[in-house]
């Protein structure tokens, strides 16, 4: 129940980890931070923002028609993963080019030049 960096480094790095990005996962984390910040525990909401901008990234190409199979391969995924990540650093830190360098940072192992 850690924050959702190490995860975000991992799926960024091309490390799949089963059942870690799911939208139910997402949910339960989101909740939990929501009772953690009502009850005063000392916590951040940083790392929860950046796992949710990864999970609902990894999981958008879901929603992509079927009659595009170029678009739901594994680094696409990765690709959408990266985007999502952009995303929840740039709305925790109210900083769009803080979160695409961080994608591109920690995404730099297999980062693809379309992004």
């Amino acid at each position: 129940a850690g924050s959702g960096i190490a995860e975000a480094k991992a799926v960024l790095n091309g490390i799949g980890v089963n059942q870690c990005t799911e939208i139910l996962t997402a949910a339960c984390k989101a909740v939990s931070v929501i009772f953690a910040n009502a009850a005063s525990l000392p916590c951040g909401l940083e790392g929860p923002m950046i796992f949710l901008g990864l999970s609902i990234g990894e999981n958008f190409n879901r929603i992509i028609p079927r009659e595009y199979p170029e678009l739901r391969t594994w680094r696409e995924r990765r690709d959408l993963a990266t985007v999502g990540t952009a995303s929840g650093v740039a709305a925790a830190f109210f900083s769009p080019v803080g979160g695409v360098l961080f994608a591109a940072e920690e995404g730099a192992s297999h980062l693809t030049t379309k992004l």
